[in-house]
């Protein structure tokens, strides 16, 4: 009888043992399967991908396949997107796209379709998408791996432009005929006004800062344009001429100004008519 009870209660602990363990690994697989990329939708830019919460990714054109070039003062205001091991794919999303870059330092940032992966400092909370379209140079990407750079948020509209010139005075009237018994002539009536001139045309040019850096885009090509920076009290710092590129674009570093920590106005004025300004951030 002893044995018998050893036995039923061998069995039971066996079982209840393997009980825990199965429930154990259950839950660690659950908590392992949770995606670091997943396809989020936005009302005007469609399946974009995002992480875990819902926050905004982006890719840079200026990086190559597998390869990021944004670092330093583009690195802080574009944040990558950093992981400690192989990527998990959300629904939807192409586990063989994924890779994983060195960014040495120990840091590992994750890569879809060849796109090293950004957040954008001023996305403060999941569904904003306010990097779209930045500099020209930073986009939202769709599940298939491809960049979203035709639709997006409207940018600022450029200045004003200039009034036109006057129009040309009228010609004058002819001269009253003489009045019965030698009185003057009545005055003759006002000559009709000329055409008003032509409106001056708006300027498409504009500036972005990203950390010490000043991006152009808009101008025209082959446009010298002068950039300076304006502090509160109205004094200026010139940071110098830079010539627009074929595209209407330009960079220019604005971290050799000596100037103190605070907020600055740029202003960038162009010899074909391109005006425009930006904010420039000292830490």
């Amino acid at each position: 009888m002893r044995i018998a009870l050893a036995i039923a209660a061998g069995v039971i602990a066996f079982t209840l043992g393997s009980l825990l363990i199965f429930h154990l690994t259950a839950g660690q697989t659950q908590a392992q399967a949770l995606p670091d990329v997943i396809v989020s939708q936005d009302a005007l830019l469609g399946s974009i991908l995002t992480d875990a919460d819902g926050v905004t990714l982006y890719l840079f054109t200026n990086d190559e396949r597998n390869a990021s070039k944004c670092s330093g003062g583009c690195a802080e205001a574009w944040p990558p997107f950093t992981t400690e091991g192989a990527p998990l794919a959300g629904e939807g999303l192409d586990t063989d796209r994924f890779e994983v870059i060195d960014r040495g330092n120990d840091l590992t940032q994750i890569a879809y379709n060849g796109w090293p992966l950004y957040y954008y400092l001023r996305d403060e909370s999941p569904g904003r998408a306010e990097g779209q379209g930045v500099a020209g140079n930073f986009w939202v990407m769709s599940p298939s791996g491809e960049v979203l750079s035709g639709a997006g948020k409207d940018g600022a509209n450029g200045k004003t432009g200039a009034p036109g010139p006057a129009g040309s005075a009228g010609l004058p009237g002819p001269a009253g005929r003489a009045g019965s018994d030698g009185s003057a002539g009545s005055a003759g009536p006002a000559g009709a006004p000329g055409p008003p001139g032509p409106a001056g045309s708006g300027s498409t040019a504009g500036v972005a800062v990203m950390g010490s850096t000043v991006y152009g885009t808009g101008w025209s090509d082959g446009e010298s344009v002068d950039v300076e920076v304006v502090s509160d009290d109205g004094s200026s710092v010139s940071l110098g001429s830079v010539t627009a590129s074929a595209g209407g674009l330009f960079t220019m570093d604005a971290g050799g100004t000596g100037l103190s920590s605070g907020g600055y106005g740029v202003v960038a004025v162009g010899n074909q008519g391109g005006q425009a300004s930006g904010v420039l951030i000292i830490k």
